[in-house]
């Protein structure tokens, strides 16, 4: 019986079955240009929100399915070249993404070269929308 998922990316699913990630890390910019003035400090104008970004990381465990087998799984969701939905299990939706890297480290091998031990971080940047105003 599958447990809720921790996230979905597209059509991905993180979960404790079968790719947990460990840590989220959110990262949000916010531009501010700065307005040179004679005789006084630069003033600061208000240009809007910047780049935002998630790096999700985890260790993959081969238990019922092969660590590589989801990886492969994540890999094909990203090379579909499209923005993704990305939605926590709470419910939160947060928008569309673009994949921008996955990196995987297997270890403990077994014989015939297949990882026991996988640790992934997918790095994910804010897709946006054309005249969308975030308030998250």
């Amino acid at each position: 019986m599958p447990t809720e998922p921790l996230a979905t990316l597209g059509e991905y699913v993180f979960g404790i079955d079968s790719a947990p990630y460990e840590e989220m890390r959110r990262s949000a910019e916010y531009r501010w240009a700065a307005q040179e003035r004679i005789g006084r400090t630069p003033a600061r104008q208000w240009l809007g929100p910047g780049e935002e970004t998630v790096r999700l990381s985890g260790r993959i465990y081969s238990v019922r399915r092969p660590a590589a087998e989801e990886m492969k799984a994540l890999r094909a969701e990203a090379a579909k070249g499209e923005p993704l939905l990305l939605t926590l299990g709470s419910g939160e939706i947060l928008g569309l993404w673009t994949v921008e890297r996955i990196r995987e480290t297997g270890s403990l091998f077994l014989a015939g070269g297949t990882a026991r031990k996988v640790e992934f971080e997918v790095e994910l940047s804010f897709y946006g929308e054309d005249g969308e105003v975030r308030d998250s």
